[in-house]
């Protein structure tokens, strides 16, 4: 998988399509929604640090909503709407696969 992966704004830097300080300010930006998500996700009781932020978002968004507790629905929310907003950054300006190299069928 990590043979696959180009971050998307590191090729563009060095493309010269994006500047040092875009690159820099998409990152940070990328970087200020991950720390959002993980605060929401300790906040609703997932506090493994250890694991994929999704895997974590995963758990939380099984368990069962308290439907006594009006602030929980409010939180589940905002952590919904920090992970979309954080995964469309990701997919829109990081995560970039390679192409599939083409290959001759001679080479068979």
């Amino acid at each position: 998988m990590c043979r696959q992966f180009e971050c998307g704004v590191l090729k563009e830097f060095l493309a010269g399509t994006v500047t040092e300080t875009a690159a820099l300010r998409e990152i940070r930006k990328a970087k200020r929604l991950a720390r959002k998500v993980v605060g929401l996700l300790e906040c609703a009781g997932d506090r493994d640090g250890n694991r994929p932020l999704m895997k974590r978002y995963q758990k939380v968004m099984r368990q069962p909503i308290d439907l006594h507790d009006t602030g929980s629905g409010d939180q589940r929310g905002a952590l919904m709407l920090a992970v979309q907003e954080l995964s469309e950054i990701l997919q829109r300006r990081f995560l970039r696969a390679r192409p599939a190299k083409k290959t001759d069928a001679s080479e068979f």
